[in-house]
């Protein structure tokens, strides 16, 4: 038993790819390897035996041995090390070198891991460099969008301007080739870009008034029972806003535009 504890000091292609991965999940380690040259190459200490492990239980230094040299991601690096207990110099794996975040990720052996990384490479190739902090830190705000709303949202950011919607809706801005259901479905995103590029204004002012636009919060809408019995009136005037926030009494709703 107490051979075995002492071998934890080696440690394993598995165990070091969950630290790989737990690194990956910090975004300021995240950040600082994805946009910084200099924190490349990765040399993780792999560790070596005791010397009580050489002489009890060499089996396990043999699967220790046997486990690293079946590592096909990046480099490891290998030197003999002399111990009493053995005549000859022991050939120990003691780092494993990564060159470049494409090994980071296969490394880390978890499929979300490199799925993020991949996309992550495409987009910062394709969005302007002042953004990529927001990308690299903030993987929330895009992973359940498709690239093509992500290169938008960039792009769209990047032109957007205070007061620029002049009193008109969000939806009514027809840049960047944005559809009218653009801010709604990325809303997040491009408020967050906004705010790296212009100190937080968006946030701190909400989006709608950062822009100058019209608040459809404050629409008027029409409400007109169809059944009898669902409401006590027969119509009613509401604020957008009032009507998001108290449920209708109905299983189906008719909703009439324009």
């Amino acid at each position: 038993m107490r051979a075995s504890a002492r071998l934890s000091t080696m440690k394993s292609p598995t165990e070091l790819a969950a630290t790989l991965a737990r690194q990956w999940r910090d975004s300021s380690v995240r950040e600082a390897r994805l946009l910084d040259p200099r924190e490349w190459p990765i040399r993780l200490p792999i560790g070596r035996p005791k010397p009580s492990v050489i002489r009890n239980d060499t089996s396990r230094v043999r699967q220790h041995l046997t486990h690293w040299r079946h590592v096909a991601v990046g480099h490891v690096e290998w030197e003999d090390v002399p111990y009493r207990a053995v005549a000859e110099p022991v050939a120990l794996p003691l780092h494993w070198v990564l060159a470049t975040p494409d090994e980071w990720a296969r490394a880390c052996g978890d499929p979300l891991v490199r799925q993020e990384q991949q996309r992550l490479q495409r987009l910062l190739s394709r969005v302007d460099g002042s953004l990529h902090s927001l990308l690299v830190r903030q993987v929330r705000l895009w992973r359940e969008r498709p690239d093509g709303d992500v290169e938008q949202a960039a792009r769209l950011a990047l032109r957007l301007e205070p007061g620029m919607a002049a009193g008109q809706p969000l939806r009514s801005l027809s840049l960047c080739g944005i559809d009218s259901k653009f801010f709604e479905r990325n809303r997040s995103l491009v408020q967050g870009m906004l705010d790296l590029r212009l100190e937080g204004q968006a946030s701190a002012l909400g989006l709608e008034a950062f822009l100058g636009a019209l608040d459809e919060g404050d629409h008027w809408l029409l409400v007109a029972p169809l059944a009898p019995g669902l409401l006590p009136f027969a119509q009613i005037r509401l604020r957008a806003r009032e009507l998001r926030a108290k449920p209708l009494p109905a299983a189906r709703i008719c909703v009439v535009e324009n």
